[in-house]
């Protein structure tokens, strides 16, 4: 891991979408403060392989959102979540 990478991690506080990209790719949980629900965050969300009808399937990586019911959905960013430079790490 470059060694810029590993100073993200000491950086509390609010981020850019590319830095929590960057946080995301590595594991780590994320919200926006501009989101009405504190108890939202997003993933990276990765499944294992599967089969369907007996032809393997492998499933590429996604982003999946805790939503304010408990339940997990598929999120994509709306350009208002890219160009935000609010966004924190959930602990």
């Amino acid at each position: 891991m470059p060694a810029e990478q590993d100073n993200l991690f000491e950086q509390p506080g609010q981020h850019t979408f590319s830095t929590a990209l960057v946080l995301l790719k590595d594991g780590r949980k994320m919200r926006r403060l501009g989101w009405s629900s504190p108890g939202m965050w997003i993933a990276l969300g990765k499944m294992p392989e599967a089969t369907m009808n007996g032809t393997p399937i492998v499933m590429r990586p996604f982003f999946a959102m805790l939503g304010r019911d408990g339940n997990f959905a598929v999120w994509f960013p709306a350009i208002c979540d890219i160009l935000a430079d609010d966004w924190v790490v959930v602990e």
